[in-house]
């Protein structure tokens, strides 16, 4: 049976994840889904297959989102405040109503003892939850779903194929925290070794122990993101991130000095034994003097990780799409990533475009569209 709860139960959802290890990622989970609730009115949806028993069989949160909570929106200069607060209050409601998209990350996510006695039953429970958020996205006037990214080791594409879904490539990469600390160490690139041998004996690591203290850690980000020409997140999307996330002991944010000067930070997210590497940032001026504390700050997590007897570290997105047809940056991103000696793990994007809008739809996305996920 497909069912969407209107009031979810925190405990026995995650609970649910939990089982199925880093499958079960923190962007299904409850307190991913009230983040976006809390920051952004987005608006989240949670479809399970239950069996005779009640029991959860497989399950998807996904997002209900428009174009008035998009951060290209509210970081832009454009939208400052007070006309950026008139925005995302009063028109963002209205824009809820006429171009509402979803969108998930990681799912949905069949359970691996629902399908222990028939192994069919964990496709036909996957193609019912699918047909079931795609029903939702008609009855809600959806123009698309935007980005649907397949779970960890589940991906149906011919399921999605069925119904009119395009894909792309994606993939991440994990590290594995539970080898022994020499292996992990030796399979870290020879480079990445050498520059953290150079500097770590010089190098502070700092965790941030509070909102306060993530001054340091925002103003690289806004560096990195203008050196990347990328776009720059405002504070507040950091401090509500620490906010939500905080109170249950799932956010580390560590700043790399060197004689008092802040040269690296890192946010990550810990889930299910799992380390999210959420965004990483190093200022111009270890930039300028070619200070590698990136390295020494990466290398620290993983050490930090293994000594908290977590499994893995997730290093987040690989554009894979983009690297098939030579695009630098992207190879860039995916050398960084795949020279701490992690096993890269390919996922799909898909999307549905429902029939409507599709002029005005063009404009706004080229206008307002921000990257990809992260993970």
């Amino acid at each position: 049976m497909i069912v969407e709860f209107k009031e979810v139960n925190e405990k026995t959802w995650n609970k649910a994840l939990a089982e199925e290890g880093s499958k079960g990622t923190v962007f299904q989970s409850t307190y991913w889904a009230e983040y976006l609730k809390n920051t952004f009115g987005d608006r989240p949806i949670y479809i399970a297959s239950l069996n005779k028993k009640g029991n959860i069989q497989g399950l998807l949160l996904a997002i209900e989102s428009c174009y008035a909570q998009y951060p290209a929106l509210t970081s832009s200069s454009r939208f400052g405040s007070p006309f950026g607060k008139f925005y995302k209050n009063v028109t963002s409601k209205l824009l809820h109503k006429i171009l509402p998209f979803i969108y998930w990350e990681h799912g949905p996510i069949i359970l691996s003892r629902s399908s222990m006695e028939k192994p069919s039953q964990k496709e036909i429970l996957f193609q019912e939850i699918i047909g079931k958020i795609v029903e939702k996205a008609r009855a809600k006037n959806c123009y698309e779903i935007k980005l649907a990214r397949s779970a960890f080791f589940d991906d149906y594409s011919d399921i999605f194929s069925s119904l009119g879904f395009w894909k792309r490539r994606m993939g991440t990469i994990l590290v594995n925290l539970e080898e022994p600390l020499d292996t992990i160490w030796s399979r870290i690139n020879r480079i990445a070794r050498k520059n953290i041998r150079k500097l770590q004996g010089d190098v502070e690591i700092i965790k941030v122990s509070s909102r306060n203290e993530l001054d340091e850690f925002y103003k690289m980000h806004v560096q990195t993101s203008i050196r990347a020409q990328v776009k720059t997140y405002p504070y507040s999307y950091f401090a509500s991130l620490w906010d939500n996330f905080s109170r249950n002991y799932m956010i580390a944010v560590f700043v790399a000095k060197l004689r008092g000067e802040p040269l690296a930070g890192s946010l990550s997210f810990i889930f299910n034994n799992v380390i999210y590497l959420f965004a990483l940032a190093d200022s111009n001026y270890a930039r300028s003097k070619r200070l590698y504390a990136g390295d020494v700050l990466m290398w620290h997590i993983m050490k930090w990780g293994h000594e908290k007897g977590l499994k893995h570290l997730n290093l987040g997105g690989v554009e894979l799409y983009k690297i098939d047809v030579g695009d630098k940056k992207a190879q860039g991103i995916y050398r960084f990533k795949s020279k701490w000696g992690g096993q890269l793990i390919e996922v799909t994007d898909y999307g549905k475009v429902f029939p409507r809008r599709r002029k005005l739809i063009g404009i706004l996305n080229k206008r307002f569209s921000d990257s990809d996920v992260a993970f």
